[in-house]
């Protein structure tokens, strides 16, 4: 007998040159939109199923553009110089959430903090993965440096 497949259509494959097409097109400037539509896919989808490449991905792709155009400069190419020099590098915004984990999540990690039960409660930080302890971490700095003004 077959399972009934819940509305929504196909379910899709993540692959490796899929993901690197969407952290190219992140990378570029791209909005999520418009890369859900090049992708041919729904929004929520490309939240879910390639949430590393929207984030890291955009990141080493624009790192590996930079390398490119240090390596062309010092060939003597004076455009690729000028565009690295010109300080047109990507500004990291603080992050208060990250697709696959709400801001209600990292609240509860950032609740104990500044209470008696800071040192009590065991650090569930060491569950998370890399991504998303630095997104918790810096809301614990945060949280903090409000306590002590």
């Amino acid at each position: 007998m077959k399972k009934k497949r819940k509305p929504g259509g196909q379910p899709i494959k993540r692959s490796t040159s899929k993901a690197q097409r969407v952290a190219e097109l992140c990378a570029a400037g791209w909005n999520l939109d418009a890369i859900a539509l090049a992708m041919g896919i729904d929004k929520g989808t490309l939240e879910q199923k390639y949430a590393r490449s929207l984030s890291s991905g955009a990141m080493k792709v624009r790192a590996e553009l930079t390398q490119e155009l240090i390596r062309l400069g010092k060939k003597g190419h004076v455009s690729a110089a000028r565009k690295t020099l010109s300080g047109n590098t990507p500004k990291v915004e603080e992050r208060t959430e990250i697709p696959g984990m709400p801001a209600e999540r990292i609240e509860a990690f950032t609740a104990a903090v500044g209470t008696d039960w800071e040192d009590r409660l065991p650090d569930h930080r060491k569950l998370l993965s890399d991504e998303q302890r630095m997104v918790v971490d810096a809301a614990i700095d945060k949280k903090r440096e409000e306590l002590k003004r």
